[in-house]
């Protein structure tokens, strides 16, 4: 029986419509605890339509000793997780504002000032930079998925876009850190629209000013690079400048996107990527051609559709 007072406590009731959506009952299940005499119930309505309304208490007790306790608990656990889902859009959108006024913020002060100033709240280790970034020359190392690089990325492009400007058009994240799910080297890699190689090359003052270092010695046709590493010399970003509608371009995105799309290919990268840095932990050359055949069969793929 229903103690005194509960039908009218706030958050001792629910509906049945409730109850199959928190607990996965329908309402069959209610129905037959009601003619056994185990749940209570009061009809409401709504706009006209009818529901029963039940006591939370008394529907647990029904659950866990229908169904056993793992059932409740399934339910409780289904509840929070559709809370946190419908949470979770503001929030990264909320923390994407944040981001791009933190970098406006940082970018205005200058690194000195910050540290100057002892607010380590507006320095790189309160999102895990330092740790979800960072490879070693020469190194083959690869790390499991981190949400962290996205982040990362949006705040190095808006980063970047605050530095030159309207020099530049799209900026993408490319490379391993790009797909959800795929075990990669902690060096994220950005690449940018320019519209000439020597309107790129005259926007790498601006993009120094950033920790880049031009390196036009180690570039591949197509494009310019520019490395940015922490002070000890680890690499964390590597940027491609390449022109509209680039070769490069085309092929950098068509790959990236084949794989975010295609589950089974992206398990098959991950697993050869981790033979490779077995056979090759100091020999970053040798691990980059194990993947060539790999590449181009994606990117014939992705050619044909």
């Amino acid at each position: 029986m229903a103690e005194y007072g509960e039908w009218n406590r706030k958050g001792a009731t629910l509906s049945d419509v409730t109850a199959s959506k928190a607990y996965g009952v329908d309402r069959d299940f209610i129905v037959k605890g009601i003619r056994a005499g185990t749940l209570e119930y009061r009809e409401g309505s709504i706009w006209g339509n009818p529901y029963l309304r039940l006591l939370r208490s008394q529907l647990q007790r029904y659950i866990t000793e229908q169904l056993g306790a793992d059932r409740l608990s399934s339910g409780k656990h289904l509840t929070e997780l559709r809370k946190i889902k419908k949470e979770m859009p503001n929030l990264k959108k909320r923390l994407k504002e944040l981001e791009s006024r933190r970098t406006q913020l940082e970018n205005q002060m200058g690194r000195q000032e910050i540290a100057a100033s002892g607010d380590t709240a507006l320095t790189d280790t309160d999102i895990g930079l330092t740790e979800a970034l960072g490879l070693q020359g020469g190194v083959v190392r690869l790390v499991p998925y981190n949400p962290a690089w996205p982040v990362l990325f949006e705040r190095e492009a808006n980063a970047l876009r605050t530095a030159v400007g309207n020099g530049i058009g799209r900026i993408e994240h490319m490379g391993a850190t790009s797909i959800p799910g795929t075990e990669a080297k902690p060096v994220l890699d950005l690449m940018a629209e320019v519209n000439s190689e020597a309107e790129g090359v005259a926007l790498s003052p601006a993009i120094q000013t950033l920790g880049y270092e031009f390196r036009p010695d180690e570039d591949v046709p197509g494009r310019l690079y520019f490395w940015k590493g922490s002070p000890d010399r680890r690499c964390t970003h590597h940027l491609s400048l390449t022109e509209k509608g680039s070769e490069f371009w085309n092929t950098q995105l068509s790959f990236r996107d084949q794989l975010r799309s295609d589950a089974e290919l992206r398990q098959n990268y991950i697993a050869l990527k981790q033979d490779l840095a077995l056979q090759f932990p100091h020999d970053r050359l040798s691990y980059t051609e194990g993947k060539t055949k790999f590449v181009k069969m994606v990117l014939e793929l992705a050619d044909l559709k």
